[in-house]
């Protein structure tokens, strides 16, 4: 099982700055809502490679674990996590389909350009490509009674 102390640590720091001066922060990533095991690895040019060649010639990386996320911020007071949720469902609840449709209507946007934002959307929000594998997690005031882009219900701890 893989774990993440540094992860940790900087959600609860981040989260310790909320309680004392306000505010919130969201965390997007890759991960899961669970430990996953091995997930270390190491890419470059956007390709998988064997991390153990070519050392520090590549880009080593790991799922976050949410759950570990979770816990952390569950456990202190004053502040309240909503999420993870997918980062398709996020960007959706957000208004990115309006968002784009309106820049696309634009009289200055060519149909290139249309397309490079079509295409630049569906990246970020098709469940085959970031939509479903990136998630989307925030800290908040606990006083606050919702997080914009997050469902009501993905509040799982309040205090």
């Amino acid at each position: 099982m893989e774990v993440s102390p540094m992860s940790i640590a900087l959600v609860q720091e981040v989260a310790k700055r909320i309680q004392k001066s306000g505010g919130c922060a969201l965390f997007i990533d890759y991960g899961e809502d669970h430990p996953q095991g091995n997930t270390l690895r190491a890419y470059k040019r956007h390709k998988e490679v064997n991390m153990f060649e070519n050392p520090g010639d590549s880009d080593i990386t790991a799922d976050v674990d949410f759950a570990a996320l979770r816990r952390c911020v569950g456990a202190m007071e004053n502040v309240k996590y909503f999420g993870p949720i997918v980062q398709g469902l996020f960007l959706q609840n957000m208004g990115a389909l309006k968002r784009a449709e309106i820049l696309i209507d634009q009289p200055h946007v060519s149909d290139d350009e249309a397309e490079l934002i079509c295409d630049g959307l569906m990246r970020l929000m098709e469940p085959s490509q970031m939509g479903s594998k990136y998630k989307v997690f925030a800290v908040m005031e606990s006083n606050q009674k919702s997080a914009a882009g997050f469902p009501i219900e993905s509040n799982t701890k309040s205090q």
